[in-house]
């Protein structure tokens, strides 16, 4: 019989293998890590989680050789660099831990797989604040069909079930209101199925909920285009905000939803 692979992949036969974490596993190796501080170790807990789920390979790719860009970059021009990419990773995987047995997680995780970070992780974080909420959902492989692409399904207590589509707009980019009119336009006629009731998550940058002028011309188009729809009922916009002072982070996460 062969072996299982050691992380997340494809299989040969169809299907994804997804690791199976055990707390008490991870418990033990805290103990054994050499650390300097609680924040090292757990950083150092953090690096084997994400090792267990995509591989030495990915890790070393994506966060050990210290790369320029990407959603683990580190900022050389920023002293609060370094203590960034140590709480990017730290969240990553604490999201990885907690939404592994998630319905159809492989979605996501497929992505962060093959280098498309920080929309994985958005899905993912998606997926907390419903977990948090109480609220039952799935994750959806987009099929690259019009109507079929959307991202996840939550499932309301009276049977409904409301079709939802992830956009994030990626970190240090330059804000501007087509860029939110056009990612709110793909969701509504690209992805979501038409004749059912639908919502959409929109992730900006912290920097763009910190500026008020920002932060208001985002409001006015998500009003502007829910004023335009009928099928969608609902946009949550949500951000990760940091506040960074002499390499210590404070992090929170932070929403609003538009309703019809």
């Amino acid at each position: 019989m062969p072996m299982k692979p050691k992380y997340f992949q494809r299989m040969p036969g169809g299907g994804y293998y997804t690791p199976v974490f055990s707390v008490e596993r991870l418990r033990q190796l805290s103990k054994i890590i050499p650390f300097s501080g609680e924040d090292d170790r757990t950083y150092a807990l953090a690096l084997i989680i994400l090792r267990l789920c995509f591989g030495e390979d990915w890790l070393e790719k994506h966060i050990l050789s210290e790369p320029q860009d990407g959603y683990f970059a580190r900022q050389l021009a920023d002293i609060n660099g370094s203590a960034r990419v140590m709480q990017r990773v730290r969240r990553a995987a604490e999201l990885v831990f907690n939404l592994a047995g998630s319905i159809g997680v492989e979605a996501p995780f497929d992505q962060i797989a093959n280098g498309e970070i920080e929309s994985g992780i958005s899905e993912l974080e998606v997926g907390k604040l419903l977990k948090k909420s109480g609220i039952r959902f799935r994750y959806i492989w987009p099929s690259g069909v019009k109507g079929e692409s959307y991202d996840l399904e939550i499932m309301l207590e009276n049977g409904y079930i409301v079709f939802c589509d992830t956009k994030c707009k990626i970190e240090n980019r330059l804000f501007s209101k087509k860029g939110i009119q056009n990612s709110l336009k793909e969701a509504s006629s690209r992805n979501l199925p038409r004749g059912y009731p639908c919502a959409i998550f929109l992730k900006v940058p912290h920097e763009w909920v910190a500026e008020q002028e920002i932060f208001s011309q985002i409001e006015n188009e998500i009003w502007r285009f829910l004023g335009r729809t009928r099928r969608i009922v609902c946009v949550q916009l949500f951000s990760v905000i940091v506040d960074a002072k002499d390499n210590i982070l404070m992090e929170r996460d932070w929403g609003w939803e538009y309703v019809k």
